[in-house]
């Protein structure tokens, strides 16, 4: 089995003899573990040598092997097995991961699995992680090992249609897998020495039976490329979807292409042989008969008849239509059965299709599916989520594209009376977080929907069509396909248009909301993270190394000591447990010490307050942190993003760090009513905040040395006397709150947003808002905030004592060491909003920090700003950059 670089080298990641070691030990470890012929076997295993060895090691053993697919969602899964639940589940780290602490993150690759411990027992296979399940023991003795078995069993389960209520999932046996394999290696015939391209598993063994080497695909089209002229293969197998984007990188093709598992006309085919190949076909496959049919591209591309000519049936396949003009097909390679029902030879296309002169021909689908790219899509898994409240109808539908694909669009019927804005708002992020689809268009009206057939001969397709434009997809073709962000427009329906949102009706209004753009690049994302990660290293890295390990549960004690991690045991920490504000250790207590109030009566800085002294100070603030008090107030920093980003027009660069301290700086400065210069007032005011940290922030020597009191100094003496005594330290701890969040978070944000190409989900009015609130919640979260009980109290089911040091990791309970920031599945607004703490004692600024950065983000999207160069913050209380120089982008 071979491998590929991105550079397109080829390196040999395991020999025959290697994958027939490590299938014997899979099978001599499964035996150890109890399995015995028949006993059902979990195989949650990246695809490899890995994976292929342990589906060898089943076979061996008579065992029947269930894949567990992480793209067909956690729910259905567990349905499924739980008519076949396995013996053991075996699972790779990664597998464990999805199904684990790097859930949120796998949900963006649309990746998700059910715990797997719900499913059986778990073992582990491969490099074993903290966390993971027992490693499968693969030095189990092997000398007791059974000959494979000679009679016919279930060899496999392979999922496919149904619903959380009514799973289904084929039953292969060993005699109709073997029946296929066959069926592909006569068609593909691999010639020994000569490497064949392809990641099925019916196409590996019969290439590896032949003597020929296998490599698995790139998953990037430029790596493709390149791999392709590296190897050099004799036969390749792609999906239609990896073929055009192959052929978009400029890919060349040698000896014999295959391709299907998604309609592919002659067109795509003509290019494959354009791109070099001697040879291109298309195979109609079902997970029910694979292969069942064959057409090469001279014979499709001659083919003038109406309908989509699939080829001659395989040999040994039979076909036939029934009343109602459904293809039918039987043969050796056909499925035994759907899980839990009663065997049947002919299987089901859901294919309208005909018989001409011994070729098959489809004429569109019938059953209650969309297929987009290689996606069987099942409307009815996904539907609910569109049933919002205000929703009357909710439908999803596919639509036929130019290109041969299905574009998924939802038709939407609101409850008279429902307020536009509250639908639109309550749609903005309805689908299932694990959902594979998204749709390309989402459109609704007052008038009823027209009629649309959930089954029968015209499948998922709307009654008179839709609107030309929904038959595309509406987004920006540099993006990749995925979620879309969301925008509204408003257009009129004409007569007779046969729009179904429409129907009913001559003309009207008809409100939509478009995706018109795709969810984040997942390589893209994963630059913008790694970038941000830098200031957590830079900041406090011993700080979030400690964090880290200490992350075994949502509560975990040590001595007198609660480290907090979970959300819910968050706001109970803050709002249950009675807080000793003034405790030494807090940080009401280290802003007194920093502020130079330390032997001052408790209650002078805000953080320190409780009680009537603590609601006194928050009414006297609240005018000026209002709306209305935040509207008085945008002039300030409007006029200095105005002012400071204005060379970006000219093609000059700017650092944003000194941007974000002057409007940061120019608030606070009309918010407390002095004259300070604003760059002054915010380093004065970050200095102080670094000061107030660094005392109880674990850390070497160096990191711990005791605070001056020069910033401090600075700080007061640039705000001037306030009035009565206490009123000064007052205004520095404001003046501090004001500056640390704007600086900290304004240009992390903006470095997301240029790595991962958000620039114009910042520039929608609408969009951005949600945006605002997912970079707040990853960028804004103080690294800790110690507090210490006053009294008795449960925090996420744990009891805590007066005096006990209670360590909230706001971090992780917002979920920012986990999840990227996400616009399209933003946080729930409950968790975000733990960013600015919770209770009596919640942020009085975050109304005003939300405006400065939506503001921000406005100013910055029309220059679609790049980074420069980056240099991370070593002196800062909240993680951020000392310099971040960004110039604009492309298309500014």
């Amino acid at each position: 089995m071979l491998t590929t670089t991105r550079s397109g080298a080829v390196r040999v990641r395991a020999t025959r003899g290697d994958l027939a070691d490590l299938a014997d030990g899979c099978a001599a470890a499964l035996r150890a573990r109890g399995l015995r012929p028949g006993d059902t076997l979990g195989v949650a295993v990246r695809p490899g040598p890995r994976a292929l060895a342990v589906l060898l090691a089943a076979d061996r053993l008579g065992l029947r092997a269930a894949v567990l697919d992480p793209g067909a969602g956690p729910d259905v899964l567990r349905a499924r097995l739980a008519l076949a639940r396995p013996s053991l589940v075996l699972a790779d780290a990664t597998a464990q991961a999805v199904a684990g602490w790097a859930r949120p993150l796998a949900r963006r690759a649309r990746l998700a699995l059910p715990h797997l411990a719900e499913l059986g027992p778990v073992a582990t296979l491969g490099p074993r992680l903290p966390g993971c399940a027992p490693a499968l023991d693969l030095g189990a003795p092997r000398t007791a090992l059974p000959a494979r078995p000679t009679g016919d069993a279930d060899a496999a389960v392979v999922f496919t249609s149904g619903t959380t209520s009514r799973p289904r999932a084929v039953v292969h046996t060993r005699s109709s897998f073997a029946a296929g394999m066959a069926a592909v290696g006569a068609l593909v015939d691999p010639r020994p020495h000569r490497p064949v391209l392809g990641g099925t598993f019916f196409v590996l063994v019969p290439s590896l039976a032949q003597g020929a080497p296998v490599a698995l695909p790139a998953r990037s089209p430029r790596v493709l490329a390149r791999q392709l002229a590296r190897l050099r293969p004799q036969a390749t197998y792609l999906t239609p979807p990896q073929l055009r984007a192959a052929l978009a990188a400029d890919a060349r093709f040698t000896g014999g292409v295959w391709t299907g598992s998604a309609p592919a006309g002659a067109e795509l085919l003509t290019r494959v042989k354009r791109a070099g190949a001697a040879r291109a076909w298309g195979v109609y496959a079902l997970t029910e008969l694979f292969p069942a049919a064959a057409v090469e591209q001279e014979e499709k591309a001659a083919f003038a008849g109406d309908g989509d000519l699939v080829g001659a049936p395989l040999p040994g396949v039979r076909a036939r239509t029934d009343d109602t003009g459904e293809l039918l097909l039987a043969g050796p390679a056909a499925r035994h059965r759907y899980l839990g029902e009663d065997p049947d030879p002919w299987v089901r296309t859901g294919d309208r299709g005909r018989l001409e002169d011994g070729r098959v021909v489809l004429a569109g689908r019938c059953k209650d599916m969309v297929l987009r790219g290689a996606e069987n899509i099942y409307p009815g898994l996904y539907e609910p989520a569109l049933h919002v409240p205000g929703v009357e109808l909710a439908v999803l539908v596919g639509v036929p594209a130019e290109d041969g694909d299905e574009r998924l669009v939802a038709l939407v019927q609101p409850r008279p009376g429902t307020d536009p804005r509250t639908l639109r708002a309550a749609l903005a992020a309805p689908w299932p977080a694990w959902a594979p689809p998204a749709p390309t268009r989402c459109s609704w009206r007052t008038s009823p929907v027209g009629p649309l057939p959930q089954t029968g001969p015209r499948g998922r397709r709307p009654l008179g069509g839709v609107p030309a434009d929904a038959a595309t997809d509406g987004r920006d073709r540099r993006r990749p396909e995925g979620r879309g962000v969301m925008t509204t427009d408003t257009r009129c329906s004409p007569p007779g248009s046969g729009c179904p949102v429409a129907a009913g009706a001559a003309a009207g209004a008809v409100s939509e909301r478009r995706w018109t753009g795709a969810a984040a690049d997942p390589s893209a994302t994963a630059a913008a993270r790694r970038r941000d990660r830098r200031v957590y290293l830079a900041a406090h890295p011993v700080l979030f190394a400690l964090l880290a390990a200490s992350r075994r549960g949502p509560v975990v004690r040590v001595g007198r000591s609660v480290l907090v991690h979970d959300a819910g045991a968050f706001r109970e920490a803050l709002t249950r447990v009675p807080l000793d504000r003034e405790a030494a250790g807090t940080t009401g207590r280290a802003a007194r010490s920093a502020l130079g109030r330390a032997d001052a009566p408790a209650g002078g800085v805000l953080f320190d307050q409780q009680g009537a002294g603590h609601r006194a100070a928050r009414r006297a603030l609240a005018d000026d942190l209002s709306s209305a008090g935040v509207e008085r107030l945008r002039p300030v920093w409007t006029a200095v993003l105005a002012r400071r980003l204005a060379p970006l027009a000219a093609g000059r660069p700017v650092d944003l760090v000194p941007v974000a301290r002057e409007v940061a700086g120019a608030t606070a400065a009309a918010l407390l009513g002095t004259d300070a210069a604003p760059l002054a007032l915010a380093e004065a005011a970050g200095d102080a905040a670094y000061a107030a940290v660094r005392d109880h922030l674990p850390g070497p020597p160096w990191f711990r040395r005791r605070a001056t009191d020069e910033p401090v100094a600075r700080l007061r003496a640039l705000l001037g006397d306030g009035g009565p005594a206490g009123d000064d330290a007052a205004r520095a701890m404001l003046a501090v709150a004001a500056v640390t969040t704007v600086v900290a978070a304004l240009p992390r944000a903006a470095a997301w947003c240029a790595d991962a190409a958000w620039w114009d989900r910042a520039a929608a009015e609408g969009g951005r808002t949600v945006l605002v609130d997912e970079l707040l919640r990853v960028t804004a979260p103080s690294p800790l905030l110690p507090r210490v009980a006053a009294g008795s109290g449960v925090v996420g089911g744990r009891p805590v004592r007066a005096g006990d040091r209670l360590l909230l990791v706001a971090r992780h309970a917002v979920g920012a060491h986990r999840d990227d920031p996400d616009p399209w599945r933003p946080a729930e607004p409950a968790v975000s909003q733990l960013v600015f703490g919770a209770g009596p004692h919640a942020c009085p600024g975050a109304r005003p920090a939300r405006a400065q950065l939506h503001d921000a983000l406005g100013a910055l999207a029309p220059y679609r700003p790049v980074v420069v160069r980056a240099r991370a913050d070593r002196r800062a209380a909240l993680p951020g950059w000392r310099s971040l120089v960004v110039r604009a982008g492309e298309g500014s």
